[in-house]
């Protein structure tokens, strides 16, 4: 990269160079460097959509909103030029789940990725026959030869958040009714999860350095009659593999909170609370509803010590030790910084503002990004001091230390997911406003597993009611919603045998369908 700057220093007018540098700088993280490169191509060339959405994108990633609003338009125009062009937007899918755009638009941004990966994969393979007659998976505790043949695609069984839960997950699968074939897309990096998860898997295969295609010929040799998603479009995705539908059933699954738009892709695991009924057209998946959370937690195994009844029985940790202050009430968003915007944490401001001696406390370990934020606040006319932010705490550590939090802030446009079950074992409720996309009701989702009353008393549908109750739930008893939450380890969120018996029970109806001949269709798994 340093070869990069000093060429285009030389060569200030010249676009590629200028081009490549911002590139190597957004890649490298270097958010800040990379938007200012950004703005240069665009002095040498002013419409340049993919300069436009990239820079936006940076600036967000370190809550650089000085142009928010005229970022967000010409960000949202360059998508839709692209579109118009036929072309991939520039803004990736997952880019887009952060921004407050239309989930129309959301959409058509998938279907034209999907469009892409379909091209270049070529023709999908010829659909293949129902390998097991109708009802035969009902008979699978007599028939080991009947078992539904699942398989997991991802590049994430590693250390890595839903590494950690299929770890997990694989060993409350039923041997009796599935056979379990999990499918790696990234190289083994030699962690202990990726040994963990190799010996919890019936069936564990290297696919990484095989091409899409061999992949899915691979997969398809082995029977696999449904095959799931765990990546949607994150980075290190390899949707090619499904784009040559390398079993007659794809599901999209876990980890990724959006629509794919893809034909290949026939269902979504979701529940009602984040894919209601009414908003079931944003997804061109069909829904097939869990009964709960749609979103396993497995703290309860992980971090058996640190739920909410085990740490009110020990002395709590030092509220000096995290820079937090010996009395008021203190506030926390854990989310990741670019799930902001300054709408959001404009609220923010306001509700610490109306909570005298009250504290919000995020994660962040960017300068720019602590800048950027200190800046927002002097503008808000808040001090500083009431924003306390810290880098990542050890993963012994972090459920005690965030215990001490008293209301976790969700971020609208994109909830907290792994992050919010953290907080809800660790004792502190969630406020959250959700909004139609998947990826914005994940909060809810959590809360009406957890039950308790919590969805009434946690979920509000304006800015202004959730400011409202933030600064209502601190004047009131401040640790009345604490003590709901001390069943958290014993609710539906974190029963991980029922949740993997529902999750079987959904794949079985997805199977059932097909066998029958029928097309994918949206479904309802009962407790």
């Amino acid at each position: 990269m340093t070869l990069r700057k000093k060429a285009s220093s030389l060569k200030p007018q010249d676009l590629g160079l200028a081009k490549n540098l911002a590139n190597a700088q957004a890649k490298h993280k270097k958010y800040a460097d990379a938007s200012s490169t950004f703005s240069r191509v665009l002095e040498l060339d002013g419409t340049d959509p993919t300069a436009i959405s990239k820079r936006a994108f940076c600036r967000q990633q370190i809550c650089e909103w000085s142009e928010w609003d005229l970022d967000l338009l010409r960000a949202r125009d360059a998508v839709l030029l692209q579109l118009r062009q036929g072309s991939v937007p520039s803004m990736t899918p997952f880019d887009t789940l952060s921004l407050p755009l239309s989930s129309r638009l959301l959409m058509a941004v998938a279907r034209m990725n999907a469009k892409k990966d379909a091209a270049e994969e070529g023709e999908p393979m010829q659909p293949r026959s129902p390998s097991r007659k109708l009802g035969c998976v009902i008979e699978s505790k007599k028939n080991k030869g009947c078992r539904l043949r699942i398989g997991y695609v991802s590049s994430d069984f590693r250390e890595h958040p839903t590494g950690f839960i299929m770890h997990h997950l694989l060993q409350a699968h039923s041997r009796e009714a599935v056979e379990v074939y999990v499918y790696s897309i990234n190289p083994n990096n030699g962690s202990p999860m990726r040994d963990k998860i190799e010996q919890a898997a019936e069936h564990f295969i290297d696919i990484n350095p095989m091409t899409p295609k061999q992949a899915a010929e691979r997969i398809r040799a082995d029977g696999i009659d449904v095959l799931i998603n765990l990546n949607g479009y994150t980075l290190t995705a390899r949707n090619g593999i499904f784009a040559h539908q390398a079993a007659p059933i794809q599901v999209l699954y876990m980890g990724y909170a959006a629509t794919m738009g893809s034909k290949f892709i026939q269902y979504v695991i979701s529940d009602r609370a984040s894919v209601p009924p009414e908003f079931a057209g944003l997804n061109d998946e069909k829904a097939a509803h869990l009964p709960n959370s749609y979103l396993p937690a497995v703290h309860h195994l992980t971090h058996p010590n640190d739920s909410a009844a085990a740490i009110m029985t020990r002395a709590p940790p030092l509220r000096s030790k995290y820079n937090l202050p010996e009395d008021g009430f203190i506030y926390c968003s854990f989310n990741t910084v670019y799930k902001n915007d300054p709408v959001t944490f404009t609220t923010w401001m306001q509700i610490l503002s109306r909570v005298p001696g009250s504290v919000l406390w995020m994660q962040t370990s960017s300068e720019d990004t602590s800048a950027n934020l200190a800046a927002q606040l002097a503008e808000a006319g808040v001090n500083p001091s009431r924003l306390v932010l810290l880098g990542w705490l050890d993963e012994n550590e972090h459920l005690s230390a965030k215990s001490l939090c008293q209301l976790f802030l969700d971020t609208p446009n994109y909830n907290a997911h792994v992050t919010g079950t953290d907080a809800l074992y660790a004792g502190i409720p969630v406020l959250s406003l959700p909004v139609e996309k998947m990826g914005s009701r994940v909060g809810a989702s959590l809360l009406h597993a957890v039950g308790g009353g919590l969805p009434e008393q946690l979920l509000r549908t304006s800015y202004r009611a959730y400011e409202d109750r933030a600064v209502a739930i601190a004047s009131e008893a401040p640790d009345k919603l604490k003590e709901v939450l001390r069943t958290v380890p014993e609710s539906p969120l974190m029963a991980l045998d029922n949740y993997v018996h529902h999750l079987e029970s959904a794949f079985h109806l997805m199977w059932e369908l097909h066998a029958a001949g029928m097309p994918p269709q949206p479904l309802q798994v009962f407790a």
